[in-house]
Formats: C-alpha cells, structure tokens, sequence
C-alpha cells in the first residue's frame, strides 16, 4: 500500500521517458523527468507525497568516469536512499568488477544481476559477491515484470552454481 513515485534522469535513450511514462501510466503513480543536477531537488519535492521514489537513470558506460561524474550530482543529494546498481550477469567477470569499483564511493549500494537466464555459467557472478563489498540484493531471470525480479538469497545462488536457478 506503499505510495510509489517515478523520476527518471534517463533523457539520453531515444524513448527511455515515453516507456517510463507509459509504465507509470499503467500503474497510475506520478511520473517527474529531470533534465540537469538543478531540476533535481523541485521533482523530489513534488513527489514529497510518496513513500517510495525509484529514479531510473541512463544506462551509460560507467567506466567511463566522465559518465559517472554526471551521474553523481543526482545521488549525492543529502535525501534518505538506496542505490541499486544494476548489473548484466553475462558480463565478462572483470568487467562486473571494475563496474563495481567504479561505484564503490557511492552510499547505501545493493546490487541487482539482471539476465541470469541469459547465461549458462555463474562463476562471474561469485567472483563478484566475493570480491565486491556491494551486497546482492536481486536477480532477474526473465523480462516479465515483476514477475521476474527475484530477492536473492543463499539457496538461489547456490542452486545457480550447482546448475541453474528454480524460480519457485
């Protein structure tokens, strides 16, 4: 019965806000865009009214530090919140690991592995979780939302290693 707002900073793929609006729309929740770092702080406080704001951003190459430089107005903010940082389970393991580093000064991170459908080895995934301090707090093993957004836990990652994931 939470009351959910969305805010999207992701202005840069062609039709990232249509398909945020659409959802919103389905959803029947508020919706803010925000095109620059001083747009921010007035679209927090028009969705002051709800208890719970996700804000989707660019899917960028975060190696790049210049896209992460852009990026960091948005979570440094002083507002209450958690960061997910959202990972493909079929990139190549040092990629995973030098994504995380590059996240590794932001507060309050939890990790998301997404298309572990996609992918029939889990080794990248472990070296990840043993290498990283970002604690892992979902998996997605499909494109049916939310259907597919699994909370991780110890059984479903072991069952990953020991040869796929049961979804039950």
């Amino acid at each position: 019965k939470a009351s959910i707002g969305l805010l999207t900073i992701d202005t840069y793929r062609v039709a990232a806000v249509e398909q945020l609006r659409t959802y919103a729309n389905i959803l029947d929740i508020p919706i803010e865009v925000v095109f620059s770092p001083q747009e921010f702080t007035q679209a927090l406080r028009r969705l002051e009214h709800c208890s719970l704001v996700l804000m989707d951003t660019a899917g960028r190459n975060y190696l790049n530090p210049m896209h992460l430089s852009e990026l960091k107005p948005y979570l440094q903010h002083g507002w209450p919140c958690e960061t997910y940082i959202v990972l493909s389970a079929v990139t190549k393991g040092n990629d995973l690991r030098a994504l995380s580093e590059q996240f590794a000064s932001l507060p309050n991170r939890k990790l998301i592995l997404t298309k572990v459908d996609e992918t029939s080895t889990y080794g990248n995934i472990f070296n990840l979780l043993h290498q990283s301090p970002i604690p892992l707090a979902y998996l997605t093993n499909g494109q049916s939302v939310p259907d597919d957004l699994l909370v991780a836990d110890a059984r479903q990652l072991v069952d990953l290693l020991m040869g796929g994931l049961d979804d039950d």
